[in-house]
């Protein structure tokens, strides 16, 4: 082009994402253990750290009388699939039934190619 240059910017657009889901669909604990431990796992590993909130939904359960507080974040470490956090769980003296209530990934604090698994 007779010496004239012309140029064109290309941006090469990642579509790397990775899927967000508990190792287990149902979890048990007997609340002597005091704690338990659910976990988390990417489908693929990220560069960068990932932080994301998980939530309760109180069942039976009560919140802060059987089990801790209600909003845990957690964090992938660069490069792994799998992260756990604890959740408090109450050792109480009643004779009751067992009870339940549900831990739920929080759309709202997944990073930008993180989805949290379609469960219905």
């Amino acid at each position: 082009i007779d010496g004239d240059t012309a140029s064109a910017t290309v941006t090469i657009n990642s579509d790397d994402t990775a899927t967000v889901d508990f190792t287990k669909s149902a979890y048990r604990v007997d609340e002597s253990k005091g704690v338990l431990k659910p976990a988390l796992v990417l489908t693929n590993p990220s560069s960068t750290d990932i932080t994301l909130k998980v939530r309760d939904n109180p069942g039976t359960a009560t919140r802060g009388g059987d089990y801790g507080r209600g909003t845990y974040s957690v964090t992938f470490p660069a490069g792994m699939t799998k992260a756990s956090f604890n959740v408090s769980i109450t050792d109480d003296d009643e004779l009751e039934s067992d009870e339940t209530f549900n831990l739920i990934i929080n759309n709202g604090s997944l990073p930008a190619g993180v989805f949290r698994r379609n469960t219905g």
